[in-house]
C-alpha cells in the first residue's frame, strides 16, 4: 500500500540531540555539527541575542538598549503607530466632524484615531482635539495635521499619568529590569563556577519586589499577578456596563433603525471584553484609572510593540572558544529591499542557515506490506559545488532520546506537531554506494527549456513491488534492513530503503496507528558527506588526516518520520 507524502517528514538532529526541520537548522562555518532554533527543548543548541528592534508599521528601528529602556518599554514612540484596543488593527488619524454635528460643517473638525476594521474611534474614550481649518482654502493644511497628531499622543500620555496612573507601571518596569539583570549575573557566575545552579528553595523565594524592598514594598508573585488581572477585568466589565447603560438611556429614539443597530453593536463589543483586550490595556493604563465609573478612560489606543532583530550563536562553537555566529541581521529592516539602490536581497550580515549548505533529504513515496516498510528518499544538493555522500545505518541510537519524539515539530510554518516512536524495524543499515551530486541547477535559467522529468526508475518505482521481493525476508525473529541507490540525475539522487523486522511487532505498531492513535513511526539514519578532494567545499570544513585509500566523512544524524497506512 502507498501512502501520501504529506504524512512524512525528515528531521535533522542538532548537537544537543533535538530533532528539527532543515528550515530551522543552522550550520556554523567549518563546523561538523548542526544547530537549530528549537528553543522549547532543554538545553537549546543556540544562544539568542537581540541586536535591535523595529516598528512593523513605520519601520523605524532602534538599538536594543533604547528599545528596552524606560522611555519606550518596547513600544514605538510615534503617535501614528497605535493599534485598536478592540480588534488590534492599526489605527488611522482622521479629521472628521464630531458625532452629532452636521457632516457638512467643514469648519468644525476634530482629529481622532479611527479603526477601519471595527469602526472604533478614539472619540469613545475622549481622545480627540480640535483641528484648525485654513479659512482661505477651507482645508486642513499639513502643519495642522501634524500638530493634531502630536496632541493626540499628548492626550494619551496625560490620561495615563492622571492620578499617578503611570507610576506603578514605571516601578514595575524598573523592578523587572533589575530582577532580570540579577538573573543574568547569576547565570554568568554559574557558568564561571562550573555550572552550579540555584537550589529549589532559592528559586522558590525569588520574587519581584516593588518599592525598594523596604517595609512598605509589595511582593509580586504569579498568584498576585493573576488575582490583579482578574480583579481588573471585573472592574473594567462593570465600568463598561455602567457606561453603556448611561449611553442607552440617552439614545435618540427618533434616529433611524440603522444607527440604533450600529450603536447597539458597539455596546455589545465593549461589554464583552476578552482577557487579551484587558491585558493590552494594562500596558498603558493603570488599574485605578480603568476602575473609574465614568468609563471615559477605558480602551485607549494601544502602542504598537517593537519587533526584535535577533542574532544566534552556536553553543558548541562558543564552548570551543569560537564566535559561533549563525545569523546576524542588519539593523535597518529595509536594508536588502528592492526600493534601495544597492544591496538587493542582502537582508543579513551573515546567514548560516542549513538549507543553503546541507543536502536536503525528503520522502517521495512510501508503503507498507507484511511487516516491512519501503521508502523512496530523494537527496538534493543545494550548493554551487559538487557533493559526494552516502546513507548509512546507525549502530547506536543513544544520540536520540525517545522523549525528543514527543510533541516534535515537523512543520514550523504551520506549527504542526506530532508524537512519534522509534520503529522496531529500524535496524542497522549497510552503507549505500557513494553518490556524486552535481551543483544545483538555477531554476530561472531552465525556464523555457521544458519541464525536466525524473528518471524512469523513479517514476516507475512502486513500493508494492519492492515489498513483494525478498528484501528483508530473513526470518520471523530476526530483522534486516537495506538501502539501494535507485538513480542519480544532476543535483539529485534517489535511494529506496526497506525496514524489515519482527512481523508481530511491526503489525502491532501499524495496527495502533490505524486505530487512530495519531502516532508516527521514526527511523534514525545517518547522512555521511565526504569532505575534501572537491566535495562539499562550501562548508569550509577542513578534512581530517585519514589513511591512504580512505575518505573523510562528516556524519549528520537524521530521523525519518512517517504515518501508517490509513
Amino acid at each position: 500500500m502507498t501512502t501520501s507524502t504529506k504524512t512524512t517528514s525528515v528531521l535533522y538532529i542538532d548537537h544537543a540531540g533535538h530533532p528539527a526541520p532543515l528550515s530551522t537548522a543552522y550550520h556554523a562555518t567549518a563546523s561538523r555539527l548542526l544547530s537549530s532554533s528549537i528553543d522549547d527543548r532543554r538545553p537549546p543548541s543556540t544562544l539568542t541575542e537581540i541586536d535591535s528592534a523595529y516598528c512593523p508599521q513605520c519601520l523605524l528601528f532602534h538599538d536594543a538598549a533604547a528599545a528596552a529602556g524606560k522611555s519606550m518599554k518596547g513600544n514605538c514612540p510615534r503617535a501614528t503607530c497605535r493599534s485598536c484596543p478592540v480588534c488590534a488593527a492599526v489605527l488611522t488619524v482622521v479629521m472628521e466632524p464630531p458625532r452629532g454635528s452636521n457632516d457638512d460643517d467643514a469648519q468644525n473638525l476634530v482629529g481622532m484615531y479611527s479603526c477601519s476594521y471595527c469602526r472604533w474611534t478614539s472619540e469613545e474614550c475622549k481622545v480627540m482635539n480640535q483641528v484648525q481649518v485654513n479659512q482661505e482654502t477651507k482645508k486642513v493644511d499639513a502643519e495642522s495635521i501634524v500638530e493634531a497628531t502630536d496632541m493626540l499622543l499628548y492626550e494619551i500620555e496625560s490620561r495615563v499619568k492622571e492620578d499617578g496612573g503611570g507610576k506603578d507601571a514605571d516601578n514595575l518596569f524598573d523592578c523587572l529590569v533589575e530582577t532580570w539583570g540579577k538573573k543574568a549575573q547569576e547565570e554568568e557566575r554559574r557558568k564561571k563556577g562550573g555550572g552550579i545552579s540555584l537550589n529549589k528553595q532559592q528559586r522558590r523565594t525569588t520574587h519581584l519586589t516593588i518599592g525598594g524592598g523596604g517595609s512598605g514594598s509589595k511582593l509580586w508573585t504569579l498568584e498576585t499577578l493573576e488575582d490583579c488581572t482578574k480583579a481588573k477585568q471585573d472592574k473594567v466589565k462593570w465600568s463598561l456596563e455602567d457606561a453603556a447603560m448611561d449611553k442607552m438611556s440617552r439614545l435618540n429614539f427618533d434616529s433611524d433603525e440603522e444607527e440604533e443597530e450600529e450603536e447597539a453593536e458597539k455596546k455589545k463589543n465593549y461589554i464583552n471584553l476578552t482577557s487579551e483586550q484587558v491585558a493590552r490595556q494594562s500596558v498603558i493604563v493603570s488599574s485605578s484609572s480603568m476602575a473609574e465609573p465614568s468609563g471615559n478612560v477605558l480602551l485607549l489606543p494601544v502602542p504598537i510593540q517593537l519587533r526584535p532583530r535577533k542574532s544566534r550563536r552556536c553553543r558548541a562553537e562558543l564552548a570551543a572558544g569560537r564566535t559561533g555566529i549563525l545569523v546576524k541581521p542588519k539593523l535597518n529592516p529595509l536594508e536588502g529591499d528592492s526600493s534601495l539602490r544597492s544591496g538587493h536581497g542582502q537582508w543579513y550580515k551573515k546567514d548560516s542557515s542549513a538549507i543553503h549548505v546541507v543536502p536536503r533529504v525528503q520522502v517521495v513515496k512510501h508503503g507498507y506490506q507484511d511487516g516491512k516498510y519501503a521508502l523512496l528518499l530523494m537527496v538534493k544538493n543545494p550548493t554551487l559545488g559538487t557533493i559526494r555522500l552516502r546513507l548509512n545505518g546507525i549502530q547506536n541510537n543513544s544520540f536520540l532520546d525517545p522523549s525528543e519524539l514527543k510533541n516534535v515539530i515537523i512543520d514550523p510554518m504551520k506549527r504542526t506537531r506530532v508524537n512519534a516512536e522509534i520503529c522496531s524495524a529500524a535496524s542497522s543499515l549497510e552503507p549505500t554506494e557513494v553518490m556524486e551530486l552535481d551543483p544545483v541547477e538555477d531554476a530561472f535559467l531552465e525556464l523555457g527549456k521544458g519541464q525536466s522529468r525524473d528518471p524512469p526508475e523513479v517514476e516507475g518505482w512502486d513500493p508494492s513491488s519492492v515489498l513483494g521481493s525478498d528484501r528483508g525476508n530473513v526470518g520471523s525473529t530476526t530483522s534486516f534492513s537495506s538501502a539501494k541507490v535507485v538513480a542519480t540525475q544532476n543535483d539529485k539522487a534517489w535511494v529506496d530503503v526497506v525496514f524489515a523486522g519482527n512481523n508481530a511487532a511491526v503489525e502491532e505498531e501499524e495496527s495502533s496507528i490505524r486505530m487512530g492513535g495519531g502516532k508516527y513511526l521514526a527511523a534514525p539514519i545517518a547522512l555521511q558527506i565526504e569532505v575534501g578532494d572537491g566535495s562539499w567545499d562550501s562548508s569550509l570544513i577542513k578534512p581530517l588526516p585519514v589513511a591512504e585509500g580512505e575518505r573523510d566523512f562528516v556524519t549528520l544524524n537524521l530521523v525519518i518520520l512517517w504515518a501508517g497506512v490509513e
